[in-house]
């Protein structure tokens, strides 16, 4: 008699990467190429990655299509945020900690 199957787990949820970069610093280019070689190299059968990038004058954007958030990326003097693709952003302040907020409509990003 054969012994029974154990079950076959189910398959866990991805889980959410943020990648924050840019900034306001002559680091600016810099940080953004590290972001792309990031979410280059993690796994995406286990991570869903999305962008949170701060433009040089300091706004926030979230860029969900990580595929579409540079312009350049092949050229690290001209690389830069891909502002047609940019959603609008802040962090805030909530009892269950920061959150990431759409400035369209005020949605959580989670």
């Amino acid at each position: 008699m054969a012994a029974p199957s154990s079950p076959t787990p189910a398959s866990p949820a991805k889980i959410r990467l943020a990648v924050i970069c840019g900034g306001q610093s002559g680091e600016h280019e810099i940080s953004l190429l590290s972001a792309y070689n990031v979410l280059r190299a993690v796994n995406p059968d286990k991570y869903t990655g999305f962008i949170v990038g701060i433009e040089k004058n300091g706004a926030w954007a979230y860029y969900p299509d990580v595929a579409d958030f540079l312009l350049n990326s092949g050229d690290p003097k001209k690389i830069k945020l891909n502002a047609s693709n940019a959603i609008g952003a802040t962090v805030i302040a909530t009892p269950k900690g920061p959150a990431l907020i759409r400035l369209t409509d005020g949605h959580v990003i989670t």
